[in-house]
């Protein structure tokens, strides 16, 4: 669309009024409202013929009616109040029965079919009292309570549960050859023999 020169006249004069773009382009739309004009056509025609603000006068704030703030002197706040006094921790577990044979020498062997029983001397706990140096291995069914003996490092079993969880790899290995129904773990050059 093309702009006519009484257009760019009375933008001008409204441009060095202070008037914004938007106030502009409503004046220009009410006066020629054969050509409509948006508020980024009046910002881009005053950019290309180099119309600036600092050029242009702002009129000045008239007095304020607002009232004047009163500043308040600082108020006394009293102290905060103490800090409840440190949350006691509950005793770490006992250490589980393969701690002890693992600090006495002795070898400790775990019988697969009492995998989720409780361990000899231990009592087991709640979801609740799970923190992150307990044993997380599921005890029982109904309701699921949690081996929660001590264990290294932050892990997530005791030295006896990560014994059932985790098998070596030659042992796993080994087993894998051996059980007859599953023959995908097998490469196919053995079947091939």
């Amino acid at each position: 669309m093309s702009i006519t020169q009484p257009m760019l006249d009375m933008m001008e004069s409204l441009f060095k009024q202070g008037k914004s773009a938007s106030q502009i382009s409503a004046a220009l739309c009410a006066h020629f409202p054969a050509h409509p004009l948006s508020r980024n056509a009046v910002i881009g025609h005053c950019h290309r013929r180099g119309w600036t603000r600092s050029l242009v006068p702002r009129p000045k704030p008239g007095p304020s009616s607002r009232p004047k703030r009163i500043r308040r002197p600082p108020q006394i706040v009293a102290a905060p109040a103490p800090l409840p006094p440190p949350v006691q921790r509950r005793p770490s577990p006992p250490p589980s029965p393969d701690q002890v044979a693992f600090q006495t020498g002795e070898t400790f062997r775990f019988d697969k079919s009492k995998a989720y029983a409780a361990l000899p001397g231990i009592e087991p706990i709640d979801l609740m009292d799970l923190s992150i140096d307990t044993c997380r291995w599921p005890i029982g069914e109904n309701p699921v309570r949690y081996c929660g003996c001590h264990t290294d490092d932050g892990r997530s079993f005791c030295k006896t549960h990560r014994k059932m969880a985790y098998q070596p790899k030659a042992e796993r290995s080994e087993k894998t050859r051996t059980s007859g129904s599953d023959t995908r773990r097998i490469g196919m050059s053995s079947l091939a023999g």
